[in-house]
């Protein structure tokens, strides 16, 4: 109940100092010039938020009881609705008004008024005449009657210097030519920077996209066109950021994918993570280098602006000399920053500062993406690329024009073939140096014999022949003899058609015309030797010997 009576003791006082600023004028007072008064005599504004109201002219027409709105166009004009208990002191005010406006004893003006100075307009004044001239023009004979009705107040040029009002509008001709251009060019940079612009930089990034600096300090323009901007903090202790006033629709800004390799092309590798994972661009793409020099001219001058990352949106950011379209690849922690994009070019991942990050704008989002991920083609016999493969590879396509042919385009990556200027094969060239891990290995004895091992998945398997041939039996005795004396092991039954795709490792140990093939796990070679060659120890002893060297254990 304290807390209701204090809200209703609060409002009477606003109510009564509003009834009283009202009464002093003769007659209806500006909206404008009703918020001056108030301001003036409590020391701030009308508090309508206190009692819940969004707008102060709502919360004024809401005083049924003390205000009288109406309106003349675009003008809100307030009158004191006065009772009749109080109507004899508004008859005791408005007499008073009138003496202080008529004294009793006057004084002749001075034939020539004395200038002190030079004539200027308050800053106040001239804002409120430009911004009557800027809304269309006003004619001069009915300007102080316009200015009068929309700011409340009285337009007395002679007061500030001047001879006549002509004369006062002579010396804001220039002005406003000039005002008109510095707004346009406000507006432009707020359209420039959708993002907003730091205020202490505000100068700044006039200065550079126009030439030169602004007629008036940020903080003056902000006062001087309220209706043009937004104003935020978004954090407690940063700068304030100026944004468009009005938020329109921003559409998203998506950069087309890149097109399907060719079948064959002359390309350049601009990234390599490991073989399997490049980034092939085409040799020559003037388009490509147009959009770096324009993107490098735009973003290269300008100071850097408010930007909030989030995942899988386009961006603007400075890599390796130049400026570079890039795609969010990770939204960046509160405090951070330091953020992670894709590279959409040039491929690769790169972390960049949030300094260099710049929002894209939607002329440099046109052209599709300019270089195509892939992965280089295993060599036959290989099943993986060693750590030091993509190293190796880094420095064998540096600067370097290479052919490329597509192996399969519907792959995710695509799977290519790359050769060098003298048709050498890179992939190929990588396996004759070791970086690359072969499916087939070969086991050479000491007897002089040797047979090969395959890998499928994560096992090595022999061919069954071949375990037949360690003991010097014919075709597929071996297993056979196991398979009688009722000891299995998991074998493989492969048929090319049936099992095409791990036919093409086994394919490199069999001969053309053969259809299926049986294979021994490598890992139970010694176990199967163990039974089949007892008690001749020799041979069993140096096959488990050379599958140890070559890391075929038991999964």
């Amino acid at each position: 109940m304290a807390h209701v009576a204090r809200g209703t003791t609060e409002l009477n006082d606003v109510k009564c100092v509003i009834r009283a600023l009202l009464l002093v004028n003769n007659g209806p007072t500006a909206y404008l010039s009703l918020l001056r008064d108030y301001r003036a005599q409590v020391g701030q504004a009308i508090p309508y938020r206190k009692f819940d109201f969004s707008d102060c002219l709502s919360f004024l027409e809401s005083l049924t009881d003390t205000v009288d709105v109406s309106r003349s166009g675009n003008d809100v004009f307030l009158s004191a609705k006065v009772e009749d208990n109080v109507r004899h002191v508004q008859t005791l005010v408005k007499a008073q008004k009138v003496r202080e406006h008529f004294p009793l004893k006057t004084s002749p003006k001075p034939a020539t008024p004395v200038r002190r100075s030079a004539p200027q307009l308050p800053e106040f004044v001239e804002n409120n005449l430009l911004q009557l001239i800027g809304e269309g023009g006003v004619q001069a004979h009915l300007l102080c009657d316009v200015y009068s009705r929309r700011f409340g107040v009285s337009l007395d040029v002679e007061r500030y210097g001047f001879a006549s009002l002509e004369d006062c509008l002579e010396s804001l001709r220039s002005q406003a030519a000039a005002e008109a251009g510095l707004r346009e060019g406000v507006v432009a940079v707020l359209e420039h920077y959708p993002e907003g612009v730091f205020m202490s930089r505000f100068a700044e990034v006039y200065a550079r996209q126009h030439g030169r600096a602004p007629a008036l300090a940020t903080i003056r323009l902000v006062r001087r066109w309220p209706e043009l901007f937004r104003v935020e903090r978004p954090h407690e202790s940063g700068d304030l950021v100026l944004l468009p006033a009005t938020e329109t629709p921003r559409r998203r800004i998506s950069v087309p994918p890149s097109a399907a390799l060719p079948t064959e092309s002359s390309v350049r590798l601009t990234h390599v993570r490991s073989p399997a994972e490049v980034a092939v661009q085409a040799n020559k793409s003037d388009a490509l280098d147009a959009l770096t020099v324009a993107m490098s001219r735009f973003y290269g001058p300008a100071p850097s602006g408010p930007f909030h990352p989030t995942t899988g949106r386009f961006c603007a950011v400075f890599c390796t000399y130049w400026w570079r379209r890039a795609r969010v690849a990770e939204d960046c922690l509160p405090g951070d920053d330091l953020v992670q994009v894709d590279l959409l070019d040039v491929g690769g991942r790169q972390t960049v500062n949030l300094r260099h990050v710049r929002p894209l704008l939607p002329r440099f989002a046109e052209l599709p993406v300019q270089c195509v991920r892939a992965a280089l083609a295993l060599p036959p016999g290989a099943v993986a690329w060693k750590k030091l493969a993509g190293e190796r590879l880094r420095e064998l396509t540096a600067d370097r024009t290479l052919t490329c042919r597509v192996v399969d385009g519907e792959a995710t990556p695509a799977r290519i073939h790359l050769e060098d200027e003298q048709g050498q094969s890179l992939a190929e060239l990588l396996a004759s140096e070791g970086l690359c891990e072969s499916v087939v290995r070969r086991v050479a004895l000491s007897t002089g014999t040797s047979f090969d091992i395959v890998r499928l998945g994560t096992r090595w398997y022999i061919l069954s022949e071949d375990l037949s041939r360690l003991l010097g039996w014919p075709g597929d005795l071996a297993v056979q003899e196991l398979e009688r004396r009722g000891i299995l092991f998991e074998m493989l039954h492969l048929q090319r058609e049936r099992d095409w795709q791990a036919w093409q490792a086994v394919a490199l140990l069999v001969g053309e015309g053969v259809d299926t093939v049986r294979l021994f796990p490598a890992d139970n070679v010694v176990d199967a030797l163990n039974v089949l060659c007892y008690p001749r120890k020799d041979l069993t002893t140096e096959v488990r010997l050379r599958l140890s060297k070559l890391s075929v254990d038991k999964p």
